[in-house]
């Protein structure tokens, strides 16, 4: 494949591959490399073309090709880890006096979350592992109000809780923080983050495995949606508003929650949002996305989807990982075992495995008609996303009846508008006021 000019429309681009042809021919199956150059330049754009090359050069020897291509993606995989790392390594901490000085005043005579009230504490620098050590307190605080009548899992839970919470402030005060300069840039970060997973999830496999089984057709029709530039774009925007509805929701206002975000990544940085525990449960449960033990685990008679989707991330040779300077790229098993990079990557994960989970249900015909207002429905599909990572099991069933109805095309009724008043229907609701 070759690449001489951006694409004007990749819109057009993406619908030219897979499918049928008007006479009813086969047209050619969309290659893994050519998905992934979609995946680039949806994302990067015209930053884009300086990284193509090493991925999608053409052989000059077929014999050679599968070799040379295996080369190229770990010199990729080492382009993206090295931009990955620039930002997780930034140990320089950013002034944050003006945002700080903005929210305060917004606040100004409302009433504010125990959150967001630690957020806000005025703290000496070099002390800032003491608001990791409060938020972590306060969880334990209702595990003493919870389970005040079961003082043996009351215990247990303690203990676990306080021996993690003392990893996360070793961690945080020995290792480098990741300050985020604003909104922008943590945008990139996350766009690094789907380049990372996309590069090393070997998709058509997962897509050919027992649980999907999907045809020629839908595989093409998925690869074509997963690369094209307004999902993406839209996929990055679920990912930042789930983060802002998790950690950051101060206000109806998307623009003051952003402001809190930014707060953070200046004044606490990366490593900090994913040390953030759940203070409103008990169960195992922190990070950016309050990630918890339902969706990553080890109890063997339980299905965890993100373990599920990372048996289907590669792994390298320890020699080809030194010369490459390459990280491991599977996750840890359970919870306690993530860190930094892997929130975002086992988020990012859980959402592909929600959306093939409702891909598999709906019949292809269906899919190709709601396509046809293919700017709708992806904001439908995004709104599907968002809440399955709140109520996975009640967004997919409510998810293909929306689907069902084909009046619901006709006049764009939204998904979230379709659902009934409830706890589902007001997650999504603060969801689509972050959401842009």
């Amino acid at each position: 494949m070759e690449i001489r000019k951006q694409p004007g429309n990749r819109k057009e681009k993406i619908e030219s591959r897979g499918g049928k042809t008007e006479g009813g021919e086969d047209k050619k199956r969309i290659t893994r490399r050519e998905f992934l150059t979609l995946v680039v330049l949806a994302l990067l754009g015209v930053l884009g073309y300086k990284l193509l090359p090493r991925i999608i050069k053409k052989t000059k020897e077929e014999a050679e090709e599968e070799k040379k291509e295996a080369i190229l993606l770990e010199e990729k995989l080492s382009e993206i880890n090295k931009r990955l790392l620039n930002l997780e390594n930034n140990n320089a901490q950013l002034d944050y006096s003006d945002l700080a000085k903005e929210i305060n005043e917004y606040l100004k005579n409302k009433e504010i979350s125990d959150l967001t009230k630690y957020y806000l504490m005025e703290i000496e620098k070099g002390l800032e592992a003491f608001v990791i050590d409060n938020l972590w307190e306060e969880k334990i605080n209702l595990v003493e109000e919870k389970l005040k009548g079961n003082r043996k899992e009351k215990e247990e839970k303690i203990l676990e809780f306080r021996k993690f919470k003392e990893i996360l402030m070793n961690e945080y005060e020995e290792l480098p923080k990741g300050y985020i300069k604003d909104i922008e840039e943590f945008k990139t970060y996350l766009k690094f983050c789907i380049l990372e997973v996309f590069f090393t999830l070997k998709l058509e496999e997962l897509l050919e495995n027992e649980r999907f089984k999907f045809d020629e057709e839908k595989r093409n029709l998925t690869f074509q949606i997963l690369g094209d530039e307004k999902f993406l774009n839209y996929f990055v925007n679920l990912l930042l508003a789930l983060i802002l509805n998790e950690i950051s929701n101060i206000s109806k206002d998307k623009e003051i929650n952003r402001k809190m975000l930014e707060y953070l990544l200046r004044k606490y940085g990366l490593r900090f949002i994913t040390s953030i525990p759940s203070i409103y449960d008990i169960v195992p449960s922190f990070g950016p996305f309050q990630l918890t033990n339902l969706v990553i685990g080890e109890e063997k008679d339980k299905f965890y989807p993100i373990n599920f989707m990372n048996q289907f991330i590669m792994e390298f040779e320890q020699e080809m990982k030194k010369k490459y300077k390459l990280p491991d790229y599977k996750l840890p098993s359970n919870i306690y075992g993530l860190r930094l990079r892997d929130h975002f990557k086992a988020e990012i994960l859980l959402l592909l495995f929600y959306l093939l989970e409702v891909f598999k249900e709906i019949n292809l015909e269906i899919l190709k008609k709601f396509l046809e207002k293919r700017d709708w429905f992806y904001k439908q599909l995004i709104y599907y996303l968002g809440g399955a990572h709140h109520l996975p099991a009640k967004s997919k069933e409510l998810f293909l009846e929306f689907l069902s109805d084909e009046r619901n095309l006709e006049y764009e009724k939204g998904f979230i508008d379709f659902i009934e008043e409830g706890d589902l229907k007001k997650y999504l609701e603060g969801l689509r006021k972050n959401f842009s």
